[in-house]
């Protein structure tokens, strides 16, 4: 028994040693070429397990980022951030409310010279839901793609604030990228979002997990009684 432990221990220290290497070796490798293949060694060198998003989701916010001309909005800061970095620098703000795991990205993004702008909110309570306060400079500008990604579920309302908190920063094309649609949570909001914000969603699976990408109809008819919704 103990000698089973002690392989099973000196089978996660070798999988934590190479963790660094294959991060370093992958994100190099993803700045210069952007190869499909890359996703997974990123998600496994990365290491954030638990909370970073699959590679079927970082393959779709560099699709779409790479598509969007436009202002991207990120709730929530982490790989995906030194992803849009390389994909479409200068173009992404994201925001953070824990300021260790800021510190964290940032000094990543800074060893490879990968530009982000991740800026420290807070989340606060807007009656009905907690969210991020939005910082005043980004108040007049049009997002025309977010990846939704935060904050963490166990918020009151979980990532249902993004839209009553900031629809008005969205323009009429805007795409979501919603993580982990297989979650019984993140479904309620995404249906809850489709009837009072008149949005359509479409439902990928990757493996295990599911994303949803969400668009506003073009009627840009918004339900009045959005503002009573309780979760």
């Amino acid at each position: 028994m103990l000698e089973s432990c002690d392989r099973m221990m000196l089978v996660w220290r070798l999988r934590e040693a190479i963790k660094p290497p294959i991060f370093h070796w992958s994100l190099t490798a993803f700045q210069r070429i952007q190869r499909d293949s890359l996703y997974r060694w990123l998600d496994f060198g990365w290491g954030n397990v638990g909370w970073s998003a699959d590679p079927g989701y970082l393959h779709a916010v560099t699709e779409y980022a790479q598509r969007t001309e436009g202002p991207i909005l990120e709730c929530g800061s982490g790989l995906t951030s030194l992803l849009l970095g390389v994909v479409a620098p200068g173009r992404t703000i994201s925001l953070e409310h824990t300021p260790k795991w800021k510190t964290i990205v940032e000094s990543s993004a800074a060893k490879y010279s990968i530009p982000v702008d991740i800026r420290s909110t807070n989340l606060v309570s807007y009656g009905d839901f907690e969210w991020y306060s939005l910082p005043e400079d980004i108040k007049k500008i049009k997002f025309s793609l977010v990846i939704c990604d935060g904050p963490p579920s166990e918020t009151h309302g979980g990532r249902y604030g993004l839209m009553p908190a900031a629809r008005e920063l969205l323009n009429d094309d805007c795409v979501i990228l919603m993580d982990d649609a297989e979650r019984e949570d993140e479904r309620r909001i995404i249906e809850q979002w489709r009837v009072s914000f008149d949005l359509q969603s479409e439902v990928r699976e990757t493996g295990k997990e599911k994303h949803a990408i969400l668009r506003f109809r073009r009627s840009p008819v918004v339900s009045a009684s959005w503002k009573l919704r309780r979760l």
